[in-house]
This record gives structure tokens, C-alpha cells and sequence, in this order.
């Protein structure tokens, strides 16, 4: 699951680079074109580490 957490991060950090680089030679409306995949990027990732911090409690309260 962190693998893909990670995938998802490191797809946002790409997209904001090619978003920089657009906004940076003027072309500001592409760059926020570019940037609208972010979103939802960021919020799956989200959603990946709350499912793993919840299996990670529940394996622990089986521990206990």
C-alpha cells in the first residue's frame, strides 16, 4: 500500500513541475490546466494512508 501511496505522490510532484514550468515561460493558464490533476492525486493518496494507519491499529489491537 505505500508503494502505491508513494506512486500517487510522486505522479502529483511530476505534474506540479510541468505546472512550474509552464507558468514560469507564461503560460499561466496551461499551468493551472496542467496542475487540475493534483487534486485528486493527493486526495487518494490521502485516502491510501488513513486505510493503512486503520489496518495498522487494528493489527495491533489483535496483538494486544
Amino acid at each position: 500500500m505505500h508503494r502505491r501511496i508513494n506512486t500517487k505522490l510522486k505522479a502529483a510532484e511530476q505534474i506540479a513541475k510541468a505546472a512550474q514550468a509552464c507558468a514560469e515561460a507564461g503560460g499561466v493558464t496551461e499551468a493551472v490546466r496542467v496542475s487540475m490533476d493534483i487534486e485528486q492525486l493527493i486526495y487518494e493518496a490521502g485516502r491510501l494512508h488513513g486505510a493503512a494507519t486503520l489496518l495498522a491499529r487494528l493489527a495491533q489491537d489483535v496483538k494486544a
